[in-house]
């Protein structure tokens, strides 16, 4: 059962939003807005008599970002941790400089714990799109929602129509351009496909390209219905961790259409080119370093 607030949390609560460190500062605007998969984290959120840095009450989650103010040998540190634990949360923290230079590589970490521990929110049906019946956790077959990994030579005849059938639904009609989405890189590349009740929600591929020491993310595309509730960077967050178990000394390159470069930058991706029309779409080239 969940403890209220002693007297007084609510008014630290508050002062401390009001003070927040920089690493808190570069940690909240990575999880504010429910950036990760649609789940909603608060900031400084007063708990029995402590404060948590943020929490995630749905899944149970609290991020604490550790520096002077939070001493781990402590035994005041102990029992708040104890504390936390007692009423249901984990506990995901980092460090002050892990937060302030590398704060993707946090952002990765708690999408990757959100991902192991706790299902996806039900997604609201928008019309024309599967409809969540209930939150699963990812990988579950048949029903919910699940992320898998292909190569072309894994492909039936029915999977490799139904994915070239969504892409060219997407990046030729949709955008009403002419692109050439069968450019002969599909059989060597790998193919991650997103499903929520057996139906095709998203889907990327992976180039690895051994001379130039990178790998190409590309094909990024989630269904109309679908969008804005965090898929795309479920998507990006795995084949991130692919890239880092596969391709560990690799640098990682994507084509972004220009008015998604915001996004990508959430995700380490600098631009390395000017933006240049692709088939009738603005797009920009951008990069990821192996050390990010």
């Amino acid at each position: 059962m969940k403890k209220k607030p002693m007297a007084g949390a609510h008014d630290r609560a508050r002062t401390l939003r009001q003070n927040m460190t920089e690493a808190e500062k570069a940690v909240w605007t990575l999880l504010r807005s429910r950036q990760i998969g649609g789940h909603r984290f608060r900031r400084q959120v007063p708990l029995g008599q402590y404060v948590a840095d943020f929490a995630c009450h749905e899944a149970r989650l609290i991020v604490e970002i550790d520096g002077g103010q939070h001493d781990q040998s402590s035994a005041e540190e102990t029992e708040r941790s104890h504390f936390f634990e007692r009423q249901g949360y984990r506990i995901l923290r980092f460090w002050n400089n892990d937060a302030l230079a590398n704060p993707h590589g946090v952002f990765d970490m708690i999408a990757a714990e959100l991902t192991r521990h706790h299902p996806l929110p039900t997604l609201p049906h928008l019309g024309g799109g599967p409809r969540l019946k209930q939150p699963l956790m990812l990988g579950q077959a048949q029903t919910g929602v699940g992320l898998a990994w292909y190569r072309y030579g894994d492909f039936s005849a029915a999977l490799i129509y139904e994915v070239l059938r969504f892409r060219q639904g997407i990046f030729v009609v949709e955008q009403a351009s002419p692109f050439p989405d069968l450019d002969g890189q599909d059989e060597r590349a790998h193919h991650l496909l997103l499903r929520i009740d057996g139906t095709l929600a998203g889907y990327l591929r992976l180039i690895p390209h051994a001379d130039d020491k990178r790998v190409a993310i590309g094909r990024i595309a989630v269904a109309a219905p679908l969008r804005l509730h965090g898929l795309a960077r479920l998507l990006m967050t795995e084949a991130l961790a692919r890239c880092r178990q596969d391709y560990p000394d690799c640098a990682v390159t994507l084509s972004a259409q220009t008015y998604l470069t915001p996004f990508y930058e959430t995700l380490g991706f600098r631009p390395t080119s000017a933006p240049y029309d692709d088939y009738g779409v603005p797009h920009v080239d951008m990069a990821r370093s192996s050390s990010t």
